[in-house]
């Protein structure tokens, strides 16, 4: 509980079931304000009863989209998604990179599940590489679209 802002946040043990209505109850007779005042949870003015809440959750629809590349060193790129990625769907044929680096010579995914690390080929430092990635999934089975799969990357250029 957040006393700044009167905020409870609820964290579940597991992922919830999408389309799943579920209920959450507070008690009156365990949650204290910083007084130590009894919540009214029936609104009756009293302190006591429980205050039930319930809730849907709904599938999330959202696409994954790339982020951010950065070049680590000259020969290997760190890729951020917007969201968690099926790491075991992951292909070094799902990313292209123009300007002669061409396909990714290897692909590595984070234990964050939102950063992929490609190693390419030699980059030219400071030259601009537009990497275009397909069949990427979340978690949801959500495919990054066709509009938002490309990223620009800048070649490495520590020292220059």
């Amino acid at each position: 509980m957040n006393n700044s802002n009167n905020t409870i946040t609820f964290t579940p043990g597991s992922n919830l079931l999408h389309n799943t209505i579920y209920s959450i109850t507070i008690s009156g007779d365990t949650a204290r304000d910083v007084a130590g005042n009894g919540f009214d949870g029936d609104n009756n003015n009293i302190a006591g009863g429980n205050n039930i809440f319930n809730f849907r959750t709904i599938k999330d629809t959202s696409a994954p989209y790339p982020i951010s590349a950065v070049a680590v060193d000259s020969k290997n790129v760190k890729i951020i998604f917007s969201e968690d990625i099926d790491t075991g769907r992951l292909d070094k044929n799902n990313y292209y990179i123009n300007n002669s680096l061409d396909t990714a010579l290897s692909i590595i995914g984070d234990t964050s599940l939102k950063i992929v690390y490609l190693a390419t080929n030699q980059q030219t430092a400071l030259t601009l590489y537009t990497i275009t990635i397909n069949n990427i999934y979340d978690s949801n089975n959500n495919v990054i679209s066709t509009t938002a799969n490309t990223i620009t990357l800048v070649g490495y250029s520590f020292g220059i």
